[in-house]
């Protein structure tokens, strides 16, 4: 059953649903026998709750939170790879439900918190607290499998300020660069691009063969209307199956566009060299001074991604070139992360 378990993966991968992995993988001769004698197949429930388990990569979570590599440690042969799982986990982000209406409303820092517990994506929502006229954010984990859920933690929920903080912290003493670095910052930029255009193909290609499908199962579906054997109620269930499809096909066209002018123009992100020089000259004076967008713009150009428990940040990585370009000028104490810099304006800093 192993090669199945395999097979499923690689379709999710490439961006099949739910139901057509789960009828494959059945029709493939997929089934696992409880204690009980009883016959259990994959559903497309069941399929959701493993492509969101760490543990098909060899990643395994304790009731304590303590992660362990099950790979170096037990010798587990994974059935997919971290890469592979956090594409999935990326894809499954970006599907809109069908028959729902789709939130356009900004948050800071979606997507880009994993909780420290369970490794799942955090989601951000905002709040009313106290005299119900001001908006707290929170970032929370919403897997209901959770270990944080056992160890009874207290505040159960995260507010964003904890990640505001964080930041201003790390970018307090700016970033440590200058116009010598530019031409470093450059090199890697654009072979972290080069990285990301081959990753973008790839998605290109998957979600290219998705459209394929769908429109095949739209014509099919339209045709099938015809049929003078269907009654009206099957009639309008297939309408709204094609409507379902057809906005899906609309997303997944939308979302090509968008990754064919990454890949036509790949320099377009680039920084300039004053807008390079400005930031690594004040990144915190910035942060602090922007708008909720402009936060939020700042974040996303320096850090990829956070992990936070109940009070603090955990983990961070960093995007490149600033991940390479910073790795030797990281300095962890009490306070947290900051970066040592060649002009420091702050002597208790000092290092």
């Amino acid at each position: 059953m192993f090669h199945l378990v395999v097979k499923a993966w690689k379709m999710r991968y490439n961006g099949d649903s739910l139901g057509v992995i789960a009828k494959q993988i059945n029709g493939d001769g997929y089934e696992k026998k409880t204690k009980e004698g009883k016959i259990i197949t994959f559903t497309p429930q069941t399929l959701s709750d493993m492509f969101k388990n760490p543990f098909y990569y060899g990643l395994l979570t304790n009731e304590m939170g303590e992660t362990v590599d099950l790979i170096k440690t037990q010798g587990f042969i994974p059935v997919t790879t971290k890469d592979e799982f956090d594409h999935i986990q990326n894809l499954s982000y970006r599907r809109i439900k069908p028959n729902k209406n789709f939130n356009p409303t900004f948050y800071p820092f979606r997507k880009m918190v994993t909780c420290h517990y369970c490794h799942q994506t955090c989601s951000v929502y905002p709040s009313l607290r106290g005299d119900k006229t001001k908006h707290y954010l929170y970032v929370d984990c919403k897997n209901s499998e959770c270990p944080k859920h056992a160890l009874k933690i207290k505040p159960k929920i995260t507010r964003a300020k904890v990640l505001s903080d964080f930041i201003k912290l790390f970018l307090l003493d700016g970033l440590g660069l200058s116009d010598k670095d530019y031409p470093d910052y450059q090199k890697f930029y654009l072979e972290d691009k080069e990285k990301q255009n081959k990753e973008n193909i790839r998605h290109l290609k998957s979600n290219s063969a998705q459209i394929t499908a769908l429109k095949r199962q739209i014509r099919d579906k339209a045709l099938a209307i015809g049929n003078p054997g269907l009654k009206q109620i099957v009639i309008k269930e297939n309408q709204k199956q094609i409507s379902t499809w057809q906005k899906e096909k609309s997303e997944l066209v939308k979302e090509n566009t968008k990754i064919r002018r990454k890949i036509s123009n790949p320099n377009a992100e680039m920084l300039t060299l004053e807008q390079f020089a400005n930031l690594s000259k004040d990144a915190e004076r910035i942060y602090k001074l922007g708008n909720p967008l402009i936060k939020d713009l700042i974040t996303r150009i320096i850090f990829a991604n956070f992990t936070v428990d109940n009070k603090n940040v955990t983990n961070f990585t960093l995007n490149e070139p600033y991940a390479t370009l910073l790795k030797d000028r990281l300095v962890k104490d009490s306070r947290g992360y900051w970066i040592r810099t060649s002009n420091l304006t702050i002597p208790n800093r000092a290092r």
